[in-house]
């Protein structure tokens, strides 16, 4: 615990000099390296080098979308969160229809002194844009009520999960066997219910998102580390997912890894398996101690709602069902995080930060965005 709490105290100096290694003539991160390496870190760091001036940067304009917080369509945490950054990855790629782009020009206050620090440009005639307009015209085949049957599905995997999280408690005195059979079990389903919420967390804001807190992880610091650091900026030194890792994994392909960093596939599963407590720690500290701005809300009971519902209709003592919690958000957090790095975005065909670029490369980007 100390060694969290000097994590938070002590801050380094950013080196302005650095530059990534892909995109030379572009600025590494601020708070890439720097610990604890939360999300919101990340975000306040990229206020330095987006040249924002405390607006909203699309392209090369700055905007004042204040006025439009209260009235976005996909909820005002993305508006509030994002201020003083460059969102024209997010805005490009999360707007279809083009009418956001006829509403923006009503917001624009000033162009931007300083050339954006990213490698994509959004050319009308370039590969994304005719993607996206063909992606559009075939936008009708996708049956209406696809979002319904998500909603259902999301719901019965609810349920099981209240009733298997006390039935873990009732059954493991009797019989060790089935209460561990149970235990893996609710373990896997809390495991689809946070991939749900991650689901949800790309989407306008609805209740089903906060599923996701109950893992442990916050759901305001998924919205930033998955949505707008590693959907728009998938395997690059801005991938936010892959930098929390570090240094135990590693997954950018550097020439100075060390040794037992490449050994990463002898232990990867107790990072795995560990990955919703080290995110419930870190973020409750960060509250705490309002590291980075961040406050307590009422978001962060969420993740005791579950052992409180174990040990009031398990009937077991209460360190036994705390114990039982944790081996269970343990299962969760494996297959969780299993799923998660092992998926399309991370296959080693796909461009990571130290790749030459090329064309294979950029589709493989490009593809990342749309998946």
């Amino acid at each position: 615990m100390y060694e969290i709490m000097y994590y938070f105290q002590n801050k380094m100096a950013p080196d302005s000099e650095k530059r990534q290694i892909s995109f030379p003539h572009l600025y590494y991160p601020v708070n890439r390296d720097k610990l604890p390496k939360l999300p919101s870190q990340w975000l306040n760091g990229k206020k330095k080098h987006d040249g924002a001036e405390d607006l909203w940067r699309i392209h090369d304009g700055l905007y004042d979308l204040t006025t439009f917080i209260s009235t976005h369509p996909g909820g005002p945490y993305w508006l509030t969160c994002t201020k003083g950054t460059d969102v024209t990855e997010v805005f490009e790629t999360h707007h279809l229809k083009g009418i956001a782009e006829q509403l923006l020009p009503k917001y624009f206050v000033r162009k931007a002194a300083t050339p954006r620090n990213s490698p994509f440009t959004f050319e009308n005639d370039g590969f994304y844009k005719t993607l996206k307009s063909k992606v559009m015209k075939n936008m009708h085949i996708i049956p209406k009520d696809e979002r319904k049957k998500s909603d259902t599905i999301v719901t019965y995997l609810l349920m099981a999960f209240i009733i298997l999280s006390p039935l873990c408690c009732w059954v493991t005195p009797d019989s060790l066997l089935l209460g561990a059979t149970l235990i893996v079990l609710n373990g896997y389903v809390l495991s689809a219910l946070v991939c749900c919420g991650h689901n949800y967390s790309h989407r306008a804001d609805s209740w089903r998102m906060y599923l996701m807190n109950l893992s442990g992880m916050g759901n305001d610091e998924w919205r930033i580390s998955h949505v707008l650091s590693h959907h728009t900026h998938t395997n690059t030194v801005n991938d936010v997912e892959l930098s929390m890792l570090e240094p135990l994994l590693q997954y950018l392909p550097l020439r100075d890894k060390p040794i037992w960093a490449q050994m990463g596939a002898f232990y990867w599963p107790v990072i795995y398996s560990f990955a919703f407590l080290n995110g419930l720690i870190k973020e409750s500290v960060a509250a705490i101690t309002k590291f980075e701005g961040k406050s307590l809300t009422w978001v962060y009971i969420i993740p005791f709602i579950l052992p409180t519902w174990m040990w009031l209709a398990g009937g077991l003592p209460l360190l036994w069902t705390l114990a039982i919690w944790q081996v269970t958000n343990v299962v969760a957090s494996f297959f969780f995080v299993f799923f998660g790095l092992t998926a399309g975005h991370h296959a080693h065909t796909n461009f990571f930060e130290g790749d030459i670029l090329g064309r294979n490369i950029w589709i493989g980007v490009y593809i990342n965005w749309i998946q």
